[in-house]
């Protein structure tokens, strides 16, 4: 169990607060959240705090700025804060939480990422598949193999990637 100062909270809350106020430019076309590498930088202290936040929160950006602030911290213990985020019901929201849930390896969003391969917004079916490939369990394989015949090339593409991937993985 992580100890968190009282100074800690009060920068984590602030920080908190200020999600969406102060943008600043990496590149033309990529915003950086201040507040978003600030709380990177606390580190695992700071995941109660966001997926209490992500709770309370009603605009989507603010949720998906959590959400990727969780994966920036690169802890497991925001776990169920991404598995939560794969119901979002903002397209964004879930693409991304699927994507995180494949790169953290959360093994416990199995489940919802083969509901988001059913999605019909196709970026999120493609990107199940790709965490299915990352995590997925030979009862993911069928529903890899199935995704290959997707409309959607990208979807199709993944599928086959995610397959191969898994099948290597598994075979091991």
């Amino acid at each position: 169990m992580l100890v968190v100062s009282e100074w800690q909270q009060i920068q984590i809350r602030y920080y908190i607060a200020r999600f969406g106020k102060d943008r600043s430019y990496q590149s033309p076309h990529l915003y950086i959240d201040r507040s978003s590498l600030m709380l990177e930088a606390i580190g695992p202290a700071a995941i109660p705090y966001l997926a209490s936040a992500y709770k309370c929160e009603s605009r989507s950006d603010i949720r998906l700025s959590i959400i990727l602030t969780l994966w920036g911290i690169g802890d497991l213990g925001a776990s169920t804060t991404i598995i939560e985020a794969l119901s979002d019901p903002d397209e964004d929201v879930r693409e991304e939480a699927a994507l995180i849930a494949g790169k953290l390896q959360i093994c416990e969003a199995r489940f919802d990422l083969r509901e988001l391969a059913n999605d019909n917004n196709e970026r999120i079916r493609a990107t199940a598949y790709y965490s299915l490939g990352e995590i997925g369990d030979e009862d993911d394989l069928l529903l890899l193999q199935q995704g290959m015949n997707d409309d959607d090339s990208r979807a199709a593409a993944e599928a086959r990637k995610g397959y191969s991937r898994a099948k290597k993985r598994i075979v091991r």
